[in-house]
């Protein structure tokens, strides 16, 4: 039987000597709710992959409103991309919003891997291109889509965020107000 990271990078081209490289490189955590994985402005020198629970990814606007930019559940790669790829102070601080099992990767131990494993590269980008398209998606539809649309696609892809996140976390992420999304509760 795999382990839980070797499922993620199941279509990764890896020899076998390969694949346990990298999954040596991932450690396993438990992460308390409430428990901060990243602060916002530290360095971010870690990704994780979601094994159990929900974490959110945030940030505090000027006016000091704390406003959901994602979530990340079961089989999720968790990663502030500023911080981790350009070795910059994070954008974004992320949070457990439950308790969490996560698998932890280690910048340095990555950098390393990837030196020597060209056709992981292959696989990292294919998934990094889906994951940027998804997230630009779903930027253009808070400014294209009704807050209704907005709210039955989330019900629809992503009903753990649903059920585990506390509602003033889906109204930033959402963009709309409390208000607004008591009605939207209401009609479905």
């Amino acid at each position: 039987m795999s382990s839980f990271p070797e499922k993620i990078y199941e279509n990764a081209a890896l020899t076998t000597d390969a694949k346990k490289e990298l999954l040596s490189i991932h450690h396993r955590k438990v992460i308390k709710k409430g428990e901060d994985l990243l602060k916002l402005g530290a360095k971010s020198n870690h990704y994780w992959i979601v094994e159990e629970g929900l974490l959110r990814s945030f940030v505090i606007s000027p006016n000091g409103d704390d406003i959901t930019t994602n979530f990340y559940s079961a089989r999720e790669i968790a990663m502030e991309f500023n911080g981790f790829f350009l070795r910059k102070h994070s954008l974004e601080a992320m949070q457990a919003l439950t308790e969490s099992v996560v698998w932890e990767v280690n910048f340095d131990d990555f950098s390393r891997f990837m030196k020597g494993n060209g056709p992981f590269g292959t696989w990292g980008r294919e998934w990094m291109v889906n994951y940027l398209v998804a997230r630009q998606q779903f930027h253009l539809s808070v400014h294209t889509d009704a807050a209704r649309d907005r709210y039955e696609r989330l019900v629809k892809e992503r009903p753990e965020v649903i059920r585990l996140s506390p509602l003033k976390h889906i109204v930033s992420y959402l963009g709309v107000t409390d208000s607004t999304l008591s009605r939207l509760r209401k009609h479905l």
